[in-house]
């Protein structure tokens, strides 16, 4: 019994040990425009792609030691729908570049629509974000896995576009390129869902 107890301990410790150091060692820190410079050393394209519209405010997170090493940075834009249709533009022409780290070959380019008007503090990115109140319109989400890998070509690069539609962008004026696949962020649905939820359980206790 003690053995097995013994056993058991070890066994704990070294999982802790193996999925603690990608954690344990993630940082955060805000980005500046100088900061964005980093770019030059991601995919080809990225460094334009947020030269349309107003940086407002930037995350980067970044994970050495989990697979290999993992980079993502959060980028928010103030603009209005000429910026944001320029960045599309220039979003779409990424998929020749991204395809070739997709099983299929082709790159899966996404626009992820969300209600109201986008605040950094209630985005969800990381924790120094948290408690920031600053309004925007749309946020660029660049992740980099392998940063540990010798060979930049090994390097796979996600790139996503997320839009708040109750801001200075005029949904109605969006004009996507047929490349990128649009969809809700789920806030709506969520709600709707809630609603028909709470309706049954009246209807029940009646």
């Amino acid at each position: 019994m003690r053995k097995t107890i013994i056993s058991f301990a070890l066994a704990c410790v070294l999982v802790a040990w193996w999925f603690t150091p990608a954690f344990a060692l993630m940082t955060e820190s805000e980005l500046s425009g100088a900061d964005l410079g980093q770019l030059s050393d991601w995919a080809p394209g990225l460094e334009k792609l947020i030269s349309y519209g107003g940086v407002v405010y930037g995350v980067h997170m970044d994970a050495p030691t989990f697979y290999r090493g993992l980079e993502t940075m959060y980028v928010f834009f103030r603009g209005d729908h000429e910026d944001f249709n320029e960045m599309l533009r220039e979003y779409a022409k990424l998929g020749d570049s991204l395809k070739r780290y997709t099983e299929s070959g082709s790159a899966l380019l996404t626009l992820t629509l969300h209600p109201g008007r986008g605040n950094v503090g209630s985005a969800g990115v990381g924790i120094i974000g948290r408690d920031k109140n600053i309004p925007f319109d749309w946020k660029i989400t660049m992740t980099r896995e392998g940063t540990l890998v010798s060979d930049r070509e090994k390097r796979p690069y996600f790139v996503n576009v997320d839009l708040w539609v109750g801001g200075d962008v005029n949904l109605d004026k969006v004009d996507v390129p047929l490349n990128i696949d649009v969809k809700s962020g789920g806030e709506i649905e969520d709600f709707i869902a809630k609603h028909e939820e709470k309706r049954k359980q009246a209807q029940k206790s009646k």
